[in-house]
């Protein structure tokens, strides 16, 4: 017989040796097959939910004007809303009056250059005050009669407006369209604002009812208009002047300054005396 022998068991090598790693390739700019150019990303600036308050609305000025833009690209917002200016004015006061953005860009209207809001919305703010303590409506054809109630160190002090038929006559209001056929709304909205007005300045700085505006000239055509830009610094500065601390009053001056097409060189060169005050 043969002997078989028995089969030598191959050995197995394992190469360990350490292999050369390419380091990660980092993308460059993309680049437009069409013209093979560079395309610059856009700068994106991080945002923190203390840029907003409870009501979504931005804090900064600088902040509104870039929520303004994007609202007006919508192409969503109502008639007399056609520029990030005009709707930034409107999220100024909305922020002011304790609106919600939507909520201000939707009810307050520029009506003969001036900012004006519906009365019912004038009582709604009235009616979320802490010192609210009621109100009365009473009203006939010819008439209406607005009483809110307000408390003031402890008591209850009452406020009273009212708009008439022969109030609207002397105003020469009888002969437009709303008058004509919706006269007791009218005569409420009038006597309402009226009366939320001398009940809570405080609350409504000073703003008028869309009704009163629709019939108020506030500028007429042989007055110069006020350039943008002089209302816009002059809403930066006040919004620094109520501002608590140095750091951020600086901080809102160097936003506007930096980002801020509205305002004119001279005007961004003024706010620059803030800056020092973050040091």
């Amino acid at each position: 017989m043969t002997k078989t022998e028995p089969k030598k068991e191959e050995t197995v090598v394992h190469d360990v040796t350490p292999q050369p790693v390419e380091p990660a390739k980092t993308p460059g700019p993309a680049v437009d097959p069409k013209t093979e150019v560079e395309v610059a990303k856009p700068v994106v600036i991080p945002e923190s939910v203390n840029d907003y308050n409870e009501m979504g609305m931005p804090i900064t000025l600088g902040h509104k004007l870039r929520m303004a833009k994007v609202f007006v690209e919508s192409k969503l917002m109502p008639k007399g809303m056609e520029t990030a200016q005009q709707v930034c004015v409107a999220l100024q006061m909305g922020h002011e009056l304790g609106l919600s953005p939507l909520m201000a860009v939707n009810n307050i209207h520029v009506i003969n250059q001036k900012p004006s809001m519906a009365a019912r919305l004038m009582m709604a703010i009235v009616m979320k005050q802490p010192s609210y303590a009621g109100h009365t409506i009473t009203g006939t054809k010819d008439s209406c009669t607005v009483v809110i109630k307000r408390k003031i160190n402890g008591e209850i002090v009452e406020f009273t407006g009212s708009f008439s038929m022969e109030d609207a006559k002397q105003a020469e209001l009888l002969g437009k369209d709303n008058w004509k056929k919706f006269p007791k709304d009218m005569l409420k909205s009038r006597a309402m604002s009226i009366t939320c007005r001398d009940a809570y300045p405080d609350a409504l700085v000073g703003i008028v009812s869309t009704e009163e505006a629709e019939n108020t000239i506030f500028m007429n055509d042989e007055q110069e208009k006020v350039d943008p830009s002089v209302n816009m610094f002059n809403m930066i500065v006040a919004t620094i002047n109520q501002t608590k601390g140095a750091k951020k009053k600086a901080a809102i001056a160097k936003e506007n300054i930096e980002m801020n097409n509205v305002l004119t060189e001279a005007q961004k060169e003024e706010l620059k005396k803030y800056i020092p005050l973050e040091q």
